[in-house]
């Protein structure tokens, strides 16, 4: 987990410190350390919950990138809905979404089966 603000990263070390063994939590870009783990094929899950589009946006496209016979499932917070359009653009499928707490929507999302996207979006995905 990679967390920018160190007031929220303490809080996480101290909770995972008493539960979570396998989870290690740096203080860094989420950006820049998504680019970097999406080179292995290391990750099941990513976890986005920037409440802000524009860094939603750069994380997005990183997860929804065809990385083998792997199912990546993401989890992604936004001030709206996104809708299966929305979301499509990106080559990912809305599994589940609702509104949590605070007015912030929630989305599980999968990344659309190649042979079932109705356009080539490969080309958003270069950096």
């Amino acid at each position: 987990m990679v967390e920018q603000q160190s007031r929220v990263l303490a809080q996480y070390n101290n909770r995972l410190q008493l539960q979570a063994k396998t989870v290690k939590v740096e203080r860094g870009d989420g950006v820049s350390a998504l680019k970097i783990i999406f080179c292995h094929e290391s990750i099941d899950g990513c976890f986005i919950r920037p409440l802000m589009q524009l860094a939603a946006g750069r994380c997005i496209p990183f997860c929804s990138q065809p990385r083998g016979s792997k199912t990546l499932v993401i989890y992604f917070e936004s001030p709206k809905a996104l809708t299966a359009d929305e979301a499509e653009v990106y080559g990912l499928l809305p599994h589940r979404q609702g509104e949590g707490r605070h007015g912030a929507h929630y989305h599980l999302l999968q990344r659309i089966p190649a042979q079932l996207l109705k356009t080539d979006y490969s080309s958003q995905f270069t950096d």
